[in-house]
């Protein structure tokens, strides 16, 4: 009689399916991957990879051997370019410096509202319309 353990050793192995996952082409609307299953022996040890992508065959520079795009000597059709971005730098530096100058004006107006409502304050005081304690117990919006 034959042991059951040994007809698993002698049965061909099962093939054992793996899941995965592929994106559709761009022709389709959904953007959902694709579910794609491949079977895959188990007994065998290696498994292909895909070879993985280089990019060496793009030229890498580091970033300060690049420069800035304004201090690039302009030619070409990059002209145009360089020169709006010049004009956008400028046009930056000079919001920022109109915006600081709102804010102090903004700042010296405040002052000189405070200072008004106190002048005015003490103009109803001194024409003896309002007592001065009524004065200090009314809130200033």
């Amino acid at each position: 009689m034959q042991d059951p353990r040994d007809d698993d050793f002698l049965a061909p192995k099962l093939h054992k399916k793996k899941v995965v996952y592929r994106p559709q082409p761009s022709g389709h609307l959904k953007g959902e991957p694709e579910l794609l299953r491949r079977e895959f022996p188990q007994s065998s040890g290696m498994v292909q990879k895909p070879p993985k992508r280089s990019l060496k065959g793009e030229p890498r520079t580091p970033p300060s051997d690049r420069g800035t795009p304004d201090s690039l000597p302009e030619s070409g059709p990059t002209d145009e370019y360089r020169a709006l971005r010049r004009k956008y730098l400028m046009l930056e530096e000079e919001n920022f410096a109109l915006d600081k100058e709102l804010s102090m004006e903004d700042e010296e107006m405040k002052a000189l509202e405070d200072e008004k409502l106190a002048l005015l304050d003490q103009l109803v005081v001194l024409e003896g319309l309002v007592e001065p304690s009524q004065l200090q117990s009314q809130p200033r919006p």
